[in-house]
């Protein structure tokens, strides 16, 4: 995204409101922030209380 963002938007202006590229760069900075922190509690594979429920069940 920040790729697109420099070779798209950046060569109309500098700043992404001035250059349309609002979308480019909260996308970039959203997936920036998922690269370096994970996917964290709103994981799929986070476990849930009825999860571990039937875990300990099984066990």
């Amino acid at each position: 995204m920040a790729y697109a963002y420099f070779t798209v938007h950046q060569v109309d202006a500098l700043l992404p409101v001035q250059n349309g590229g609002e979308k480019a760069a909260l996308f970039c900075f959203a997936f920036l922030l998922i690269a370096f922190l994970g996917n964290g509690p709103w994981s799929v594979g986070r476990p849930t209380p009825v999860r571990e429920k039937l875990a300990a069940a099984a066990e």
